[in-house]
C-alpha cells in the first residue's frame, strides 16, 4: 500500500490571431458599376469555426449623393478574442457624359403650330433625374419658300457631376406669302401609346367660300391601321361626304394600300329647301376626322408616324370655289400640267400642312400583366396562361393595352406570344433575370425567329396527332383548330411531351391548346430536338379539323419562326397566311393542292410590279415556298406592303403580307 506521485500541469493558450483569405484590394470604380463585395474567408490554428463579419461604411456626399468613398472592412474573431481584420476602400467617380436623344427635325408648311422646345431625352449612368435644357434661335427669315424661317433648339443634359452632352434640332417654316386655303392634318403632334386608337383632325381654314374638296392622305400601314372617317363638326350640315379606304377599308382591291380619299360636297341640286348655313360655305375648324388604330409592336415605341397630304395626280387635295368655276390646288402643282384644252386656270391657292403620331414611352409595367405592382410573379403566370386558352377576354377593359404591353417579356419586340409566357415562367422559377425596365425600346435583347419548328397533324378515323421537328429544344407551344361537326376531347400528352402540362378550351368550333412548362417542379421539362410526337386529341363525328395557328418557343424563351403541315392529302385549294407576317428575315408561304398540279407562286409589290416568282409540280399535298425578301436579281428589297399570288391552272388566291426592316 506504499504511494508515490508526480504532476505535471500543461497550460493551453492561443495567442494567435485568425488569418484571412481573400481580402480585396482598393479600386476606383464608375458610379452604377460597384462590384458586390468579396468573398473573404478566415482560418485559425485553434478555432476551425472563424467566420469573418462584414461591415460596409458609404460615403457618398459627391454629385448628388452617388460620387465618393465606400468602405468596406471584414473582422474575423476566434474564441479566445484574437482579431485580424482587413479594409477595402472603393472610390466611386462619374466622368462620363449623359446619353441624350434630341426629338426629328421638322419643316413646315403654311401657319404651322411650331411644336415647344422641349421633346428631348437623357440617360446617365448614375443621376436619373439628368436635366435636359433648351435654348431656341431663329435665323430672321420671314416663313416664305424665298426667305425661310428656321429655328434651331439647342438641348443640354447635365449631371449632377457637371458632365455634360448636347445635341440640336432644326424647325424650318417656309411656305408661300398668300394661301387663301390653308388644310392641316391635327393642330400640333398628336400623343399616344401603342396599341390605342386615335383621332386625327382635318382642319381648314379660308379665306374664301368654297363648295366642295377633293383631298388625299397618305399614311405608313406597318403603323397604323386606317379604320374609318367621320364628318367634321364645321360641315355637317354639307349635303354630300364620302371617304375611301385601301382594300381594308371600303374599297374593294381597287385602291393603294396606305392611302385615304375624302370627298364632300356643300351643296346638292336636290331642291330649294336643302341648302347648309351660309356659314358652312367658309367652314372654320374640323372637316373630317380620321381614325387610325395605332400598332402594338413595341419596336415603334418613341417614334413619330406622318400622316401626309399627298398626291396620285394634281387633281388631289383641290378645293373648289362655292361656284365651282375655280379650282384651287396646292402650291407644289404646276398647273399647266393639269390640263389640255383649258378655258380658265386653276389657283394655286391651298397649303398643306402634314401632321405626326408619336408613339409614346408607355409605363414600364413588363411583366405585370395583373397590374397588382408585382412584375413576375405567379399570378402574372396565371393570366397569361389564360389569356392563351381562352383569348383577349381576360384582360380587364380599362387597361387592355397596357396589360398587352407588359407581355414582352423575353424582350424581342414582339407582345402576346408564347415565347413571353416560357421566359415569364423562367423567371418565376428562377433560371432567369427579368429585362431592367426601360429596355424594350427597339433594342431587343432575345431575337425572333433565329431558329425555326413545324407542326405536323396526322388524321386517323377516331382521333389526330401533332408532332413537332425543331433543330433545338422547345419550351413550348400554341396550337389553335378549328373544326365542325364533331366533338373533340381534352388533348393527351404523348411519349414526346411527357412532362410538360397541357391545357386547353374548347368553344364555338375553336380548340385552344397550350403546352407549357410547370413553374411548380424544380426540373425544367422540355419537347426534344428533332421529331417527337407531342400530342394527340380523340374526335367523334365525320367532320373536319384544321391546325390554323402555331407558336413554338424554344426553351429558353424565344419565339420560333413556325411551320404546319397536314399528313394527309388536301380536300381542297387553299392559300394560307404567311409566317411569320410581319416579319424581317424571311418567311414562309404555304399553299394546298388537292391534285397533282403545276404551280406558280409570285410577289408583287403595290405597284403590281412582280418582285420574285416561284414555280414547280407537286402531288396533292401541302406546299411551302421560303421568300427571304430579296428580288429575282437577289437585292434586299424595302419594307411595305406585298401581295403572294398562288396560281394552278384551275385555281388561284392572293393574300398580302408585311415586311418590316
Amino acid at each position: 500500500g506504499n504511494k508515490d506521485s508526480c504532476t505535471q500541469t500543461i497550460t493551453v493558450i492561443d495567442n494567435t490571431k485568425p488569418v484571412l483569405v481573400g481580402c480585396p484590394a482598393n479600386t476606383t470604380v464608375q458610379c452604377g458599376a460597384v462590384p458586390a463585395p468579396a468573398t473573404v474567408t478566415a482560418t485559425d490554428n485553434c478555432d476551425a469555426s472563424v467566420i469573418p463579419v462584414f461591415s460596409e461604411t458609404p460615403n457618398l456626399n459627391g454629385c448628388g449623393g452617388y460620387t465618393g468613398t465606400i468602405t468596406r472592412k471584414w473582422v474575423a474573431t476566434d474564441d479566445c478574442g484574437n482579431k485580424d481584420s482587413c479594409t477595402q476602400t472603393i472610390t466611386v467617380v462619374d466622368n462620363t457624359s449623359p446619353t441624350i436623344a434630341c426629338p426629328p427635325n421638322f419643316a413646315f408648311g403654311c401657319n404651322p403650330v411650331i411644336p415647344p422646345c422641349d421633346g428631348a431625352t437623357a440617360t446617365d449612368n448614375c443621376d436619373p433625374d439628368v436635366e435636359v435644357t433648351c435654348v431656341r434661335s431663329n435665323n430672321g427669315g420671314a416663313g416664305t419658300l424665298a426667305s425661310p424661317l428656321v429655328y434651331t433648339d439647342t438641348y443640354t443634359a447635365s449631371d449632377d457631376c457637371g458632365n455634360e452632352s448636347f445635341c440640336l434640332r432644326t424647325i424650318t417654316v417656309a411656305c408661300m406669302d398668300t394661301c387663301p386655303i390653308s388644310l392641316s392634318i391635327g393642330d400640333s403632334t398628336i400623343r399616344v401609346l401603342n396599341g390605342m386608337q386615335v383621332s386625327v383632325p382635318i382642319i381648314i381654314e379660308t379665306d374664301v367660300e368654297i363648295g366642295g374638296f377633293d383631298l388625299l392622305f397618305c399614311y405608313d400601314v406597318t403603323a397604323l391601321t386606317a379604320l374609318s372617317v367621320v364628318e367634321g363638326d364645321a360641315i355637317d350640315e354639307w349635303e354630300y361626304f364620302t371617304w375611301r379606304l385601301s382594300s381594308r377599308g371600303n374599297c374593294g382591291t381597287g385602291c393603294p394600300s396606305g392611302f385615304i380619299r375624302v370627298v364632300g360636297i356643300a351643296d346638292l341640286d336636290n331642291g330649294p329647301g336643302n341648302h347648309p348655313s351660309e356659314a358652312q360655305f367658309s367652314p372654320d375648324g374640323v372637316i373630317a376626322e380620321l381614325v387610325f388604330q395605332v400598332t402594338s409592336d413595341r419596336n415603334f415605341i418613341n417614334q413619330c408616324i406622318p400622316v401626309r397630304f399627298c398626291w396620285l395626280d394634281c387633281t388631289d387635295n383641290a378645293v373648289s370655289s362655292r361656284s365651282g368655276d375655280i379650282t384651287f390646288i396646292g402650291f407644289e402643282i404646276a398647273f399647266d400640267t393639269c390640263q389640255s384644252n383649258p378655258k380658265g386656270d386653276p389657283v394655286n391657292g391651298v397649303c398643306t400642312d402634314d401632321g405626326l403620331i408619336c408613339i409614346d414611352e408607355p409605363p414600364d409595367d413588363r411583366g405585370d400583366l395583373n397590374l397588382n405592382g408585382i412584375a413576375n410573379e405567379v399570378g402574372d403566370a396565371v393570366l397569361f396562361t389564360n389569356y392563351f386558352i381562352y383569348g383577349s377576354s381576360v384582360w380587364d377593359p380599362a387597361w387592355t393595352e397596357v396589360q398587352i404591353l407588359a407581355t414582352d417579356i423575353n424582350d424581342d419586340g414582339i407582345v402576346l406570344t408564347v415565347a413571353d409566357l416560357i421566359y415569364l415562367i423562367r423567371i418565376i422559377t428562377g433560371d432567369e433575370q427579368p429585362f431592367p425596365p426601360g429596355t424594350g425600346t427597339g433594342s431587343p435583347k432575345l431575337s425572333p425567329y433565329m431558329n425555326s419548328a413545324s407542326a405536323v397533324v396526322r388524321t386517323a378515323e377516331d382521333h389526330l396527332t401533332v408532332s413537332t421537328s425543331s433543330p433545338v429544344e422547345l419550351g413550348g407551344a400554341l396550337l389553335v383548330f378549328r373544326y365542325s361537326d364533331l366533338s373533340v376531347s381534352e388533348p393527351t400528352l404523348l411519349e414526346g411531351g411527357l412532362g410538360m402540362n397541357v391545357r386547353s378550351h374548347d368553344a364555338a368550333g375553336e380548340l385552344r391548346v397550350l403546352v407549357h412548362p410547370s413553374w411548380q417542379q424544380g426540373e425544367w421539362a422540355v419537347i426534344g430536338s428533332g421529331s417527337s410526337e407531342v400530342l394527340s386529341i380523340s374526335t367523334t363525328g365525320n367532320g373536319t379539323i384544321e391546325l390554323v395557328e402555331a407558336q413554338f418557343s424554344d426553351a429558353r424563351g424565344a419565339l420560333l419562326s413556325t411551320s404546319t403541315a397536314k399528313a394527309v392529302v388536301p380536300t381542297e385549294y387553299a392559300l394560307l397566311q404567311n409566317y411569320p407576317n410581319p416579319f424581317n428575315a424571311g418567311t414562309i408561304i404555304s399553299f394546298n393542292l388537292k391534285e397533282t398540279s403545276e404551280w406558280t407562286v409570285t410577289v408583287y409589290n403595290v405597284l403590281g410590279q412582280v418582285v420574285r416568282a416561284y414555280e414547280g409540280t407537286d402531288d396533292a399535298s401541302s406546299v411551302r415556298v421560303s421568300w427571304d425578301g430579296r428580288d429575282g436579281d437577289g437585292s434586299t428589297v424595302a419594307s411595305g406592303v406585298y401581295f403572294y399570288r398562288a396560281t394552278t391552272s384551275g385555281w388561284s388566291a392572293t393574300r398580302k403580307m408585311t415586311l418590316i426592316r
